[in-house]
């Protein structure tokens, strides 16, 4: 037997269903700065979550996302693969207190 559940809309977090989370991640690697932040915004802007650079070197970058969990997971893994022209080492993630909508 299949069961299913319905998806809850990114929008849901405006009703108060969905507790956002926030996260801090530092990417350390190899980075075409502007390359990986154009990267990163665009991603963010894809998943609907809010992203705040904190930092931004050749070996390090640093942001703080905001938004529902599944799509604070999802940015992080696009970003881990990164674009063409840079290489994630290594990644450390800091999930920060949530707040709740609604």
């Amino acid at each position: 037997m299949l069961v299913t559940r319905p998806l809850q809309h990114v929008s849901d977090l405006n009703k108060g269903s969905i507790t956002a989370q926030a996260a801090r991640i530092i990417f350390r690697g190899v980075f075409m700065v502007p390359d990986f932040l154009e990267f990163a915004e665009h991603r963010a802007r894809r998943l609907n979550i809010q992203l705040e650079v904190k930092e931004a070197a050749p070996s390090e970058i640093g942001v703080h996302v905001s938004g529902a969990p599944e799509l604070i997971d999802a940015f992080e893994i696009a970003c881990s693969l990164g674009p063409y022209d840079c290489l994630v080492l290594d990644l450390v993630r800091e999930n920060l207190p949530g707040e709740k909508h609604g």
